[in-house]
């Protein structure tokens, strides 16, 4: 068996393990120049091409270590849990889910959950 590597083009930094869905690889990444997740890079396996969601100041949050990226409904998700070690220990959660990653005429959609 051999491998052989595929050429991105864009300098970045993967910073996170992936989530695979409907054969597209999605993993959080810093540009080179920072050393903070900023983007997600979509990896489709069967086209072998590169596609990256530049994420807004306000959903920073998706990106950030503490999330997990999962599968939810289909789409990514970036999950943020919060736990209280209170008495009652209650969780709760941030989910930003990713609405549209082709969005080619701007930036993509992720929404935030609760809202």
């Amino acid at each position: 068996m051999s491998w052989r590597t595929i050429e991105c083009g864009t300098p970045h930094s993967p910073s996170s393990g992936g989530v695979c869905i409907s054969g597209v690889l999605y993993y959080k990444a810093a540009d080179q120049l920072l050393s903070k997740a900023s983007m997600i890079v979509c990896f489709d396996v069967r086209s072998e091409k590169y596609n990256f969601v530049r994420v807004r100041e306000s959903s920073i949050g998706a990106v950030d270590t503490t999330t997990t990226l999962i599968n939810y409904k289909g789409k990514l998700a970036s999950l943020m849990m919060e736990r209280s070690y209170s008495f009652w220990s209650s969780i709760s959660f941030d989910m930003w889910v990713l609405q549209d990653p082709t969005n080619k005429n701007g930036r993509s959609i992720l929404t935030s959950f609760p809202s």
